[in-house]
């Protein structure tokens, strides 16, 4: 079986990857290609095409005039995913951002945070997936720890007492981070890394080890729109004070976290983080990531055909 990759971010891997150990399962023989001409059966395409000149200025236009900081993410990403390949004789696309499936003639099927199936066309695949471990053992170089998905199903001991309150790794100038900093900063200090304040960080573990908690809210709210950002709280030996909207199925034990979503307000949301003691902090540190290792059956199928 011959697979290629079309589309995907700078550091992606073609010869290792979440997709290939799916494929390897149901196939000995995959092999990668990377002649966009060359004949393959399943070309995969993900969603950062290569951008022209004009478009990146008008993409830099609308980041910095947009008022609240966070662009609208469709703006960013093309309406159509059409590499100018040839001879492959699936197409599947991949949505590792907040984007819907697309609608076009020439695909089999999706792999998204979409939750609807789509009559079979669409699996759900949210991109903490390929991180996880779930098939082998992946090193996670942005934390700098080993995760197995086995271990994510296992209580974690509270081994020393943080004497620090929390901390946030920021790379996009969003208002609802912004405004959920300053509220925590009336019950605790908060250090801030990361790009946008001019401290960039090479491993978050070593920093976030040191903290109580690790402030990680997702960029859009949406259904099933889970990303890396609460496990790599969580592996970065912290509680993630997290925003987002898991799938009501989730895999992701929501004990180990305390989630704004969960809050009719920020003030609720605050007096409640304000108010857990010490050993309130140990039951939710101590809690599994994980209620189950994820079912990827579904993006079998898709994948496989």
């Amino acid at each position: 079986m011959k697979v290629r990759f079309i589309w995907f971010w700078s550091t992606f891997d073609p010869d290792e990857n979440f997709f290939l150990e799916i494929l390897k399962l149901n196939n000995e023989n995959v092999e990668v290609v990377y002649d966009p001409n060359q004949q393959c059966d399943l070309e995969i395409v993900s969603c950062f095409a290569p951008i022209r000149n004009s478009n990146l200025l008008r993409i830099k236009h609308l980041i910095q005039n947009i008022p609240h900081g966070q662009p609208d993410i469709n703006l960013l990403y093309p309406r159509n995913f059409h590499p100018s390949t040839k001879n492959f004789k699936r197409r599947i696309w991949y949505g590792p951002e907040n984007l819907r499936p697309p609608f076009q003639k020439d695909l089999s099927g999706t792999l998204s945070f979409e939750q609807d199936e789509l009559g079979g066309f669409n699996a759900y695949c949210p991109n903490w997936y390929e991180l996880a471990g779930i098939l082998n053992p992946y090193f996670n170089p942005r934390v700098g720890v080993t995760v197995r998905a086995g271990e994510l199903l296992n209580p974690r001991k509270l081994e020393v007492r943080k004497t620090k309150f929390a901390c946030a790794f920021i790379g996009k100038p969003d208002q609802v981070r912004f405004r959920a900093i300053r509220d925590l900063e009336t019950i605790g200090d908060v250090d801030v890394f990361g790009p946008l304040v001019g401290k960039p960080v090479l491993s978050k573990s070593e920093i976030a080890k040191e903290y109580k908690y690790v402030l990680c809210f997702e960029n859009d709210i949406y259904p099933g729109y889970v990303t890396e950002k609460p496990l790599e709280a969580y592996l970065a030996q912290s509680v993630p004070l997290y925003w987002g909207q898991p799938d009501v199925n989730s895999s992701i034990n929501e004990e180990c976290l305390i989630n704004l979503a969960k809050f009719g307000s920020m003030q609720q949301y605050i007096e409640y983080v304000g108010s857990i003691d010490e050993m309130a902090y140990q039951k939710v540190y101590e809690q599994p990531f994980l209620k189950r290792i994820p079912n990827l059956s579904a993006i079998t199928k898709i994948l496989v055909g």
